[in-house]
């Protein structure tokens, strides 16, 4: 038996922008074509089970300073 992976591409895309001098605002997106793949390291493992890579994911964050 002979299997062919064809591969896939995977698209991450991530901004942050600094508010001001106290906050800041990150954004992104993992998988953005959210391409189904298994992952590879699942693959390594003993057993037979494997695992599906994550679909498109998105991610936010606000980080703040509080004083100087």
């Amino acid at each position: 038996m002979v299997v062919v992976d064809e591969g896939f591409d995977l698209v991450n895309v991530f901004a942050n922008w600094r508010i001001n001098d106290h906050a800041k605002l990150d954004f992104g997106v993992d998988n953005v074509l959210n391409t189904a793949y298994t992952d590879p390291q699942s693959a390594w493992s003993t057993t037979a089970a494997t695992e599906q890579g994550k679909g498109r994911t998105f991610k936010v964050a606000l980080t703040g300073r509080i004083g100087g």
